[in-house]
């Protein structure tokens, strides 16, 4: 397979991973990390190479890269495609276990990295879970740290594989109508758990799910202050009420609906409380893909424009065909239950997290009142 995608042309002979329906997620990361500082790139995953080499190409920012996989196959065709786009002088690729890599070559050294701050990219087939330990850990803690992490595991986090959640993250999953934004929270509640440990606070500048994954992006800085923080964001819980849509996020599930009195309630957790969308950082991508209106898609653009969109709302959304079919309501046009809301005074729009859902602050009384109208 031979594909131009942003700046970047590749090619991933047979045998060699490359997922075209990805564009978009390396559209948005790509962008992302136009927005940091000078950084160094570690690409733990990166089979053909097309992600590490687009953020290079992309961005002047990124001042070398190093690109690292387990295949053989892989790297050659790693090798060949940092030739193809003349990148040799600030990219290399090295055949080795991301987590031996990670810990060994003298990467893991105090000062091995000369203070640079790092972007660390884990996209991995599944889980990014067994790979947080040893990407926190490396390198020094003098100066700020990127993560970007991508988790496919979209059956797990989502409550249908309840097990493996709770093994792999240490958190309980629900399926529920807002799964997804479960998913990132509790992917988040497990990276900020390793990076608190190690001295680490954790700034959620961006997080998604499309398609198949979840996606996202976060700053670390050192200090022990802040790394408490981290952690206390990680500890909450969301109570749902599958009668009647009423949910609550604190610091332990309640006992009973807040809405019907309902004391069947079911909840998930531990998972992060904090904010998982930074409104300037969007912005600034944003302002960044006009500046380069050939680059990125459309669809990348548009999403961006709903996370910007939703990104000051608060935690969860509600989904109005759920929300309709357990009132035995007519189902409202989006656009007019936005409207609604919002000339009510409330804050309301839509979420990338699901097409017929609205992110809203307006109590569950008045969002079924707007349903009723």
């Amino acid at each position: 397979m031979k594909v131009v995608e942003g700046k970047a042309r590749i090619s991933a002979p047979d045998g060699v991973f490359f997922n075209p329906h990805m564009r978009l997620c390396r559209d948005i990361a790509s962008l992302w990390v136009g927005t940091l500082g000078e950084v160094k790139l570690l690409d733990g995953f990166c089979a053909s190479g097309a992600r590490g080499i687009r953020y290079v190409l992309e961005n002047k920012n990124v001042k070398s890269a190093v690109f690292v996989d387990m295949s053989k196959k892989s790297i050659s065709a790693c090798k060949k495609n940092i030739t193809a786009n003349k990148i040799g002088k600030k990219a290399k690729a090295v055949n080795a276990d991301i987590r031996k890599f990670l810990l060994g070559n003298g990467w893991g050294k105090k000062g091995a990295d000369g203070g640079d701050a790092w972007l660390v990219e884990l996209d991995p087939f599944g889980s990014p879970a067994p790979y947080l330990h040893d990407a926190l850990r490396f390198g020094n803690k003098r100066g700020v740290r990127y993560l970007s992490a991508t988790a496919t595991d979209m059956a797990v986090l989502c409550g249908a594989h309840f097990g493996a959640c709770v093994k792999n993250y240490s958190s309980r999953p629900l399926d529920n109508e807002f799964c997804h934004e479960n998913a990132v929270r509790i992917l988040l509640a497990r990276i900020s758990r390793e990076a608190s440990a190690e001295n680490w606070g954790m700034d959620v500048e961006l997080a998604l799910s499309h398609r198949h994954y979840v996606k996202v992006f976060v700053k670390l800085a050192p200090g022990a202050e802040k790394a408490v923080e981290t952690a206390k964001l990680a500890m909450m819980h969301v109570s749902f009420c599958r009668k009647c849509g009423w949910r609550k996020l604190a610091r332990l599930p309640d006992e009973k609906c807040g809405n019907c009195k309902n004391k069947n309630l079911e909840w998930a957790g531990p998972m992060w409380g904090g904010k998982i969308f930074d409104r300037g950082k969007i912005a600034q991508m944003m302002e960044l893909a006009e500046k380069k209106k050939n680059t990125y898609s459309d669809e990348a653009l548009k999403l961006l424009a709903t996370v910007l969109d939703e990104a000051d709302g608060p935690e969860f959304y509600y989904d109005l065909h759920e929300m309709a079919g357990r009132g035995k309501k007519p189902i409202p046009r989006i656009n007019e239950a936005i409207e609604s809301l919002r000339k009510a005074g409330f804050f309301a729009s839509r979420t990338h997290f699901s097409p017929t859902s609205i992110r809203t602050d307006a109590g569950l009384g008045k969002i079924i009142n707007v349903l009723e109208k």
